[in-house]
């Protein structure tokens, strides 16, 4: 299983830091789901949306986000996708709805 060291790009003097792949994609989707759903909680007025005659939803208290979709090389076998999708289950996402090809 591979590791990567943070000593690189760390500060001198903090103390190097083993990281695998899961877990730098596991807290990178945290801090995305994070910042979105914090993005959107803090938002004064909902983005508009059409409603064909029906009153629009209103924007009430803070977003949770639940579901994703995640993109992925072509390259990436069938158990990196699982990794991937076990990645945003880690990162507080209850479901993937699609992991998406990238040409």
């Amino acid at each position: 299983r591979r590791r990567w060291r943070t000593d690189r790009f760390s500060p001198q003097n903090s103390p190097a830091v083993l990281l695998s792949p899961e877990s730098c994609a596991t807290s990178l989707l945290l801090s995305l789901r994070r910042s979105a759903e914090r993005t959107l909680s803090s938002s004064s007025s909902p983005p508009p949306v059409r409603t064909h005659g029906i009153n629009p939803p209103q924007h009430v208290g803070p977003v949770r986000i639940r579901n994703c979709v995640l993109g992925c090389p072509a390259s990436y076998s069938s158990v990196a996708r699982r990794s991937l999708e076990g990645c945003a289950r880690a990162a507080g996402f209850d479901g993937t709805v699609r992991i998406v090809t990238e040409s």
